[in-house]
């Protein structure tokens, strides 16, 4: 690793117990992954998680070319992930699109427990083969989604009920 985003953020990063982490295991836990996800893909349809490799770049070419290489061998290899390019290594994505600042150099556990805040907060899917299978008009139903992330918004993300948000047929709780 020449020139990576994931470098920046080790040279400043410390686990608990104060040590740091190595680049040279991370490196190879994260190629494992990528490939044993590409296969396990091939087994069924998995949409969690959303894979995302982040590049440092600079007048558009990537700065680690190895990194940028391996990338390409694994596509070349039917893998699929999002990639995320930038000129300055102060973000992360963490899925296609959503970008996180890490000014903040503190710890985080992987699931997202403190630190770099990360996770798709009030994203709304919509299941468009459901909505074909019930006859649902799409318009209408994001009309209704519109309705539940504007009362969303206003209560600071409190309980509501579906008296609340009119065309809803469910209860949602929610953390501020």
């Amino acid at each position: 690793m020449t020139n990576s985003i994931l470098k920046r953020c080790l040279a400043v990063l410390f686990f608990p117990d104060f040590e740091k982490p190595n680049w040279e295991t991370t490196s190879k836990l994260q190629l494992f992954f990528m490939q044993w996800f590409n296969k396990e893909r091939s087994k069924a349809i998995l949409t969690f998680p959303v894979v995302t490799a982040a590049m440092l770049t600079e007048k558009g070419k990537c700065k680690d070319d190895e990194f940028a290489n391996q990338m390409a061998k694994e596509l070349s290899q039917g893998n699929s992930f999002f990639i995320y390019q930038s000129d300055n290594p102060d973000s992360l994505a963490s899925c296609c699109r959503l970008r996180n600042e890490i000014s903040d150099h503190s710890f985080s556990y992987s699931l997202g427990a403190g630190g770099v805040a990360t996770g798709s907060i009030n994203v709304i899917t919509i299941n468009m083969n459901r909505l074909v299978q019930d006859n649902r008009d799409l318009s209408e139903e994001v009309s209704k989604i519109h309705k539940y992330q504007y009362a969303y918004r206003k209560t600071d993300g409190r309980v509501f009920s579906c008296r609340y948000v009119a065309g809803l047929r469910c209860r949602f709780y929610f953390t501020a």
